[in-house]
């Protein structure tokens, strides 16, 4: 009974002081995220049946095999590999299964893409024409974005983001006045930067990167609110 009481309590304080947002049905932003996650995890299985393999080629052939082997090639020496010991015959059998899923795994992973880039084409969301921007990115960010209008204007988009600057109080003495935040999409906008200097060849300082991570998410912030502003009219015309 009490535990109703307090969530009853903090629902009333979170709607008096404007800190709450509305329950919507389930639409895009959902089926993004469900796509995000399953890419999310086949990712890590597939680096997780990589390790197994290597592990098992380093004791099946004399010196190993490079980290960055090459699976079919992997495949070819081992259907090749003559047997000495039993015990060599059981990892052999093993790295063959283990092939076996890296094979499917990457066909479902992507086949997941394939449906990541239907669902962003189906959408008519343009974050995909920012440089920088590919279709696995685009997708996470718009999940993890949902309705953009929750945030009340782009500066707090960009602090939920994690590209906001956050004052430090040794400033002075660092030489650096802020520090990036370490939540929200931090990571995918630094992969927006990071492809144009990329090409360029050289290297971003760490004050360069943040004012890129800042402008990033203002266009992230400006298309995102067009596109469901676009949305939205489209809807209430049909």
């Amino acid at each position: 009974m009490n535990d109703r009481i307090d969530a009853a309590a903090s629902a009333c304080v979170a709607f008096s002081q404007g800190d709450f947002r509305p329950v919507a049905p389930e639409g895009r932003t959902d089926v993004r995220r469900i796509l995000d996650e399953r890419r999310i995890d086949l990712v890590k299985q597939n680096g997780r049946l990589v390790n197994q393999l290597h592990a098992l080629l380093r004791e099946l052939f004399p010196g190993g095999m490079e980290r960055e082997f090459d699976t079919e090639d992997a495949a070819r020496q081992l259907e090749a590999f003559l047997l000495g010991t039993t015990a060599d015959a059981m990892r052999k059998n093993v790295a063959l299964d283990i092939v076996g899923y890296l094979r499917r795994t990457r066909f479902e992973i992507e086949d997941i893409t394939t449906r990541i880039k239907t669902e962003l084409a189906a959408s008519g969301t343009t974050p995909l024409k920012i440089p920088g921007v590919g279709t696995v990115t685009a997708a996470r960010i718009l999940a993890r974005t949902g309705d953009p209008t929750q945030f009340s204007n782009e500066a707090a988009f960009a602090n939920y983001s994690g590209t906001a600057p956050v004052e430090i109080v040794s400033a002075d003495e660092l030489g650096y006045p802020h520090r990036r935040s370490h939540t929200g999409q931090n990571a995918e906008q630094r992969r927006i930067c990071l492809s144009p200097a990329k090409m360029a060849e050289g290297k971003i300082s760490r004050e360069a990167m943040r004012c890129l991570k800042r402008q990033v998410a203002k266009r992230l912030w400006r298309t995102i609110c067009a596109d469901t502003e676009r949305q939205r009219s489209a809807a209430l015309t049909a």
